[in-house]
């Protein structure tokens, strides 16, 4: 199972932050978009596609038979994989690609076989740069999940004893960590240019909700209108843009998997790839023409990429 699912089980109360907004109810409508199909570079089951820049250069993860690998694609499908900066050799266990800027800088987390521990990482034209949240105790999970062109970034943490799961932001090399009211976990799926980040936590039942935090610290509450509120399921978001969409999945009363897009005035748009067989859709990031990339799960219960487009 991959490790970001399992962070999914560490639950508990959740209490609402001051200042707060709480998302308004409303309706979700059909987007229109055109659909992209594309595959693993390995053809294994398991294939998460996370980000996408504006170049339309796309990051994410695969399962291969030495395990899970991040993976580069570029717009004419070439694909590059991600080792684990540790130790380039075809033996890595675990590396993930998760963020993407226009620089092409793509960030994520792997786990270091020389010090046993999940960190975070840059990528760049073939160079590796490990990063570990700072002030935190040895033997802490770090992972940089979302930077925007100014090389700002940010991710979560999660320290010895290993109870909560906390988010960071760092902003011209000021970190900034924080979870949402007192939830044990709370993950930073994106940063824009203005410094304002989105991400998800989970409250008391164990339902999954959005969130945005404005660079002054302001959160708005994010719940795709008709979510599910069963535990493990709810609303993932990724982003935000620079126009302040986002992006991302979530599970409704079926308990069916679907992506989806709100616009910064709060308008949402359904995400259904229309392949046969499709099983569910599951959302991953976008870039500033509110493209979305993300997988879907066939007849075969094989995950594969799409690119959906808006018009």
């Amino acid at each position: 199972m991959r490790r970001r699912l399992t962070y999914l089980l560490v639950m508990t109360a959740i209490a609402v932050t001051a200042g707060a907004v709480v998302q308004a109810a409303g309706t979700i409508a059909p987007g229109h978009f055109l659909f992209l199909p594309f595959s693993s570079p390995s053809g294994t089951t398991q294939f998460g596609v996370q980000g996408i820049n504006d170049g339309g250069v796309i990051t994410g993860y695969f399962t291969s038979t030495t395990g899970i690998r991040g993976f580069e694609r570029q717009v004419f499908g070439k694909y590059t994989t991600l080792l684990e900066p540790q130790d380039t050799s075809p033996t890595t266990v675990y590396t993930e690609g998760i963020g993407i800027n226009n620089h092409g800088t793509i960030t994520g987390e792997f786990y270091g076989a020389a010090d046993n521990t999940y960190s975070g990482f840059f990528y760049t034209n073939g160079h590796y740069t490990e990063y570990d949240v700072p002030g935190e105790p040895p033997l802490t999970t770090s992972a940089v999940y979302g930077i925007n062109d100014y090389n700002d970034f940010c991710g979560f943490f999660w320290p010895p004893p290993y109870a909560i799961i906390n988010a960071f932001i760092s902003i011209k090399g000021e970190v900034t960590k924080f979870v949402i009211g007192t939830s044990v976990q709370t993950v930073c799926d994106g940063i824009n240019n203005a410094g304002d980040t989105g991400g998800y936590y989970i409250d008391t039942a164990g339902v999954i909700h959005g969130f945005l935090r404005d660079r002054d610290g302001e959160i708005t509450y994010v719940d795709v209108p008709g979510a599910s509120t069963t535990p493990g399921e709810g609303t993932v978001l990724f982003g935000p843009n620079d126009r302040g969409d986002v992006s991302g999945h979530f599970w409704d009363s079926s308990h069916k998997e679907h992506g989806f897009l709100r616009t910064h005035e709060g308008k949402f748009y359904q995400i259904d790839v229309p392949f046969p067989g499709a099983q569910a859709t599951g959302g991953g990031g976008l870039n500033n023409f509110d493209v979305v990339v993300g997988h879907w799960t066939d007849s075969s219960g094989v995950q594969q990429g799409y690119i959906a487009v808006p018009f």
